[in-house]
């Protein structure tokens, strides 16, 4: 977060992306700066400050009964000069303590701030969905900016239907029972139930689709009917190089 906040102030810098790894902990970063205020006001540190420079009466009662017994019975185990060396060690690095603390005030509104946005990138699978929907509620609860979703491997919905709205299944078995067919000495029976093997999958993969569409109802559900949701479908090979790289941000900048 440190590192963030030093580039967030260099100019040179027209966007920034923080990329967090896949996990129920990818968002813990947004309690560091309470949780580091927090350790830095706590009692415990306040005891041992209150202890440097006083003698050893005064030293135990500026803390309070139950403060100095804990601390008399934490003496005998640790002893009083090492007790000695932690007031004086929380007392002399005060200053950088409270330079912590206003770095993390600082980073704490940056998060906050106009220009930053949260994307969560997903799946439409139910565990990376319901995922999504975890970490959408926790930016909520933070009060910090969601930009919105990208839900990447989508099936695409894609009726067998031509641009003249002929069903293509029509078009196959007008095909395979033409004089094409003898031309290619291809037996119309082959052809045949080559089309309804292909009838078969492309109704398997509507099915897939129909559930991504389900599923990715679940985040407009959550985030609004007016929410930012970028479908990136299945490619036919990975993302490994600058044409595969350029056609998914086609998807992402439209």
């Amino acid at each position: 977060m440190a590192k963030l906040q030093e580039f967030a102030e260099d100019e040179q810098f027209e966007l920034i992306v923080v990329d967090t790894p896949p996990t129920s902990h990818a968002l813990d970063f947004l309690d560091a700066p309470a949780k580091l205020t927090q350790a830095i006001d706590s009692p415990a540190i306040e005891w041992f400050r209150k202890l440097h420079g006083r003698d050893e009466d005064s030293g135990w009662s500026v803390v309070g009964r139950t403060g100095a017994y804990f601390l008399k019975r934490l003496s005998k185990f640790v002893g009083r000069r090492f007790l000695d060396d932690l007031a004086v060690f929380f007392t002399e690095f005060n200053d950088i303590l409270g330079g912590f603390r206003q770095r993390a005030e600082e980073t704490f509104a940056l998060l906050r701030a106009d220009d930053v946005g949260f994307v969560l990138v997903a799946s439409p699978e139910p565990l990376a969905v319901q995922e999504a929907l975890f970490f959408h509620q926790r930016l909520l609860s933070s009060s910090m900016p969601f930009a919105g979703f990208v839900v990447n491997k989508v099936h695409e919905d894609l009726p067998l239907t031509g641009a003249d709205g002929t069903k293509l299944d029509d078009i196959a078995r007008s095909i395979a029972a033409g004089p094409a067919v003898a031309e290619l000495k291809f037996q119309p029976s082959t052809l045949r139930i080559a089309t309804e093997a292909f009838m078969d999958v492309h109704a398997e993969l509507q099915t897939l689709a129909r559930a991504d569409d389900q599923a990715i109802g679940r985040l407009y559900e959550a985030a609004g009917a007016d929410a930012l949701v970028k479908r990136v479908p299945i490619f036919r090979q990975d993302v490994h190089d600058i044409m595969t790289l350029v056609a998914l941000g086609r998807y992402l900048t439209d």
